[in-house]
């Protein structure tokens, strides 16, 4: 009987301690959430099968954006890549089909990031700003322009020192910045881009967001001149740098894929600028140094 009870006992002991360990313990995500505030959004997210895998700003004092993973027991998810999008804005990319972008307001309850959107809960410069950081993470590269042709912008900085310039929204086109006999205001004039609907489909096509930043296009590449060409690149809320190019017009044997695509659109809206009425009936450009 004493051995029965001992038994018993143990087993008792035991079954306590395995429900224990599967008592999930939340624990702050880095300094963005405590505790509490990790299992409040998992639990609404998820019923608590879920987990954080990035935080992407806090918005209203109240307002957390970030990548859920889904969790449930027994359910898989495709490995394919999800990209995200709200007020026609690519955000960033899930990479399987477990994970959702979503705006959790807290006392309020989870929505996912368009939903957010419409109902008022997050706006679209608040969305600009997500955006910007999932870039920084480098969660944004898969994606494609989604703004509609309408809200569709571009500008272009290029020269040995950014010397000349256009923006699309304001159709502002500078063909020097630093001047030394002529009144800076004689190298400025306004400028319609033509064709604006084709440039914006070639746009669409191009692989936007795979590009870092600060890019070499030439890399790889064994040319060189003296001086050297910049372009800046932007089209809607994504910049291109490139820096300390070669000055040649077309394209050397061993120019990679991503490079030859960067530089036929730069190319492209350059021509298309420097071929213009508008430029031709600008001044030359002054000779700085003798």
């Amino acid at each position: 009987m004493k051995k029965r009870i001992g038994l018993l006992a143990a087993l008792l002991s035991f079954s306590a301690l395995s429900s224990c360990s599967n008592v999930r313990v939340y624990k702050p995500y880095g300094n963005y959430l405590t505790a509490e505030q990790v299992r409040d959004v998992c639990v609404a997210y998820g019923g608590g099968y879920a987990s954080i895998t990035a935080y992407l700003g806090l918005y209203r004092g109240n307002t957390h954006v970030l990548l859920m993973r889904s969790e449930i027991p027994g359910v898989g998810f495709d490995c394919a890549v999800h990209s995200f999008y709200a007020a026609d804005i690519y955000i960033c990319d899930g990479w399987d089909g477990g994970v959702n972008l979503v705006v959790w307001v807290e006392g309020e309850g989870v929505y996912g990031i368009q939903k957010a959107y419409e109902e008022g809960k997050i706006s679209e410069e608040e969305i600009r700003l997500v955006a910007k950081e999932a870039e920084s993470l480098g969660l944004r590269e898969c994606g494609h322009l989604a703004v509609p042709l309408e809200k569709f912008t571009f500008s272009l900085t290029w020269g040995v020192g950014f010397d000349s310039s256009y923006d699309s929204k304001t159709g502002t086109l500078i063909k020097a910045k630093k001047v030394i006999e002529r009144s800076p205001d004689e190298y400025v004039t306004t400028f319609e881009y033509p064709n604006i609907n084709s440039l914006y489909e070639k746009v669409k096509l191009f692989s936007l967001y795979r590009y870092p930043s600060t890019y070499d296009p030439y890399e790889g590449v064994t040319i060189s001149t003296n001086p050297k060409t910049n372009y800046k690149l932007t089209i809607d809320d994504k910049t291109i740098e490139a820096r300390n190019c070669p000055i040649i017009e077309g394209y050397p044997e061993g120019l990679t894929w991503s490079g030859k695509e960067f530089l036929e659109l730069v190319f492209e809206i350059r021509d298309t600028i420097q071929n213009s009425d508008e430029w031709k009936a600008l001044p030359d450009y002054e000779v700085l140094y003798a």
